[in-house]
């Protein structure tokens, strides 16, 4: 704290300890806010869902993000997480002939015909063998006399159907 030429007494020496106290809790509240940040934008979180999680404007996240300090600190941080998945995909990995006896033996042996039939759709599921997935998707662009005339046609529809409910 500037004196201004002044001596500094006992209780300006007090005032300049509370003051850096303070200034120390304020700087470890925001380090510890730019860790959530850090950590909330490797799981992914979007950066108004994160300002708005810790009370911040999403300017300060996105300012957050964009440093070089801390954009090095998410890629460490990242590289930590590919890592732990990668063990995790190898460790599944090293279970799978474990996991693939385990269902050939239940569909062998198990007294169960559901069971049975559950481990040999999994199996040829695994193997791609499993039912056909597709998706057929139908996108139409349709003018306003037509869609007039499929209103029309609707309505004759539903009224030939309720004369020949009667």
């Amino acid at each position: 704290m500037p004196t201004h030429g002044r001596v500094m007494t006992n209780g300006d020496s007090k005032l300049a300890i509370e003051q850096g106290i303070r200034i120390e809790r304020g700087t470890t509240r925001i380090w510890e806010h730019q860790r959530e940040m850090v950590r909330l934008l490797v799981a992914g979180w979007r950066v108004v869902d994160i300002a708005k999680h810790l009370g911040v404007t999403p300017q300060t996240v996105t300012n957050t993000k964009n440093s070089p300090i801390i954009q090095r600190q998410i890629a460490i941080m990242q590289g930590a997480a590919d890592a732990e998945a990668l063990d995790v995909a190898i460790e599944i990995k090293n279970m799978a002939p474990r996991a693939l006896e385990v269902l050939s033996d239940l569909m062998e042996n198990s007294l169960k015909d559901t069971v049975r039939a559950n481990c040999a759709i999994d199996i040829l599921d695994r193997a791609g063998y499993g039912a056909p997935k597709k998706i057929e998707a139908v996108v139409a662009h349709l003018t306003a006399d037509e869609i007039s005339e499929m209103r029309a046609r609707m309505h004759e529809a539903m009224t030939e159907e309720a004369i020949n409910d009667k």
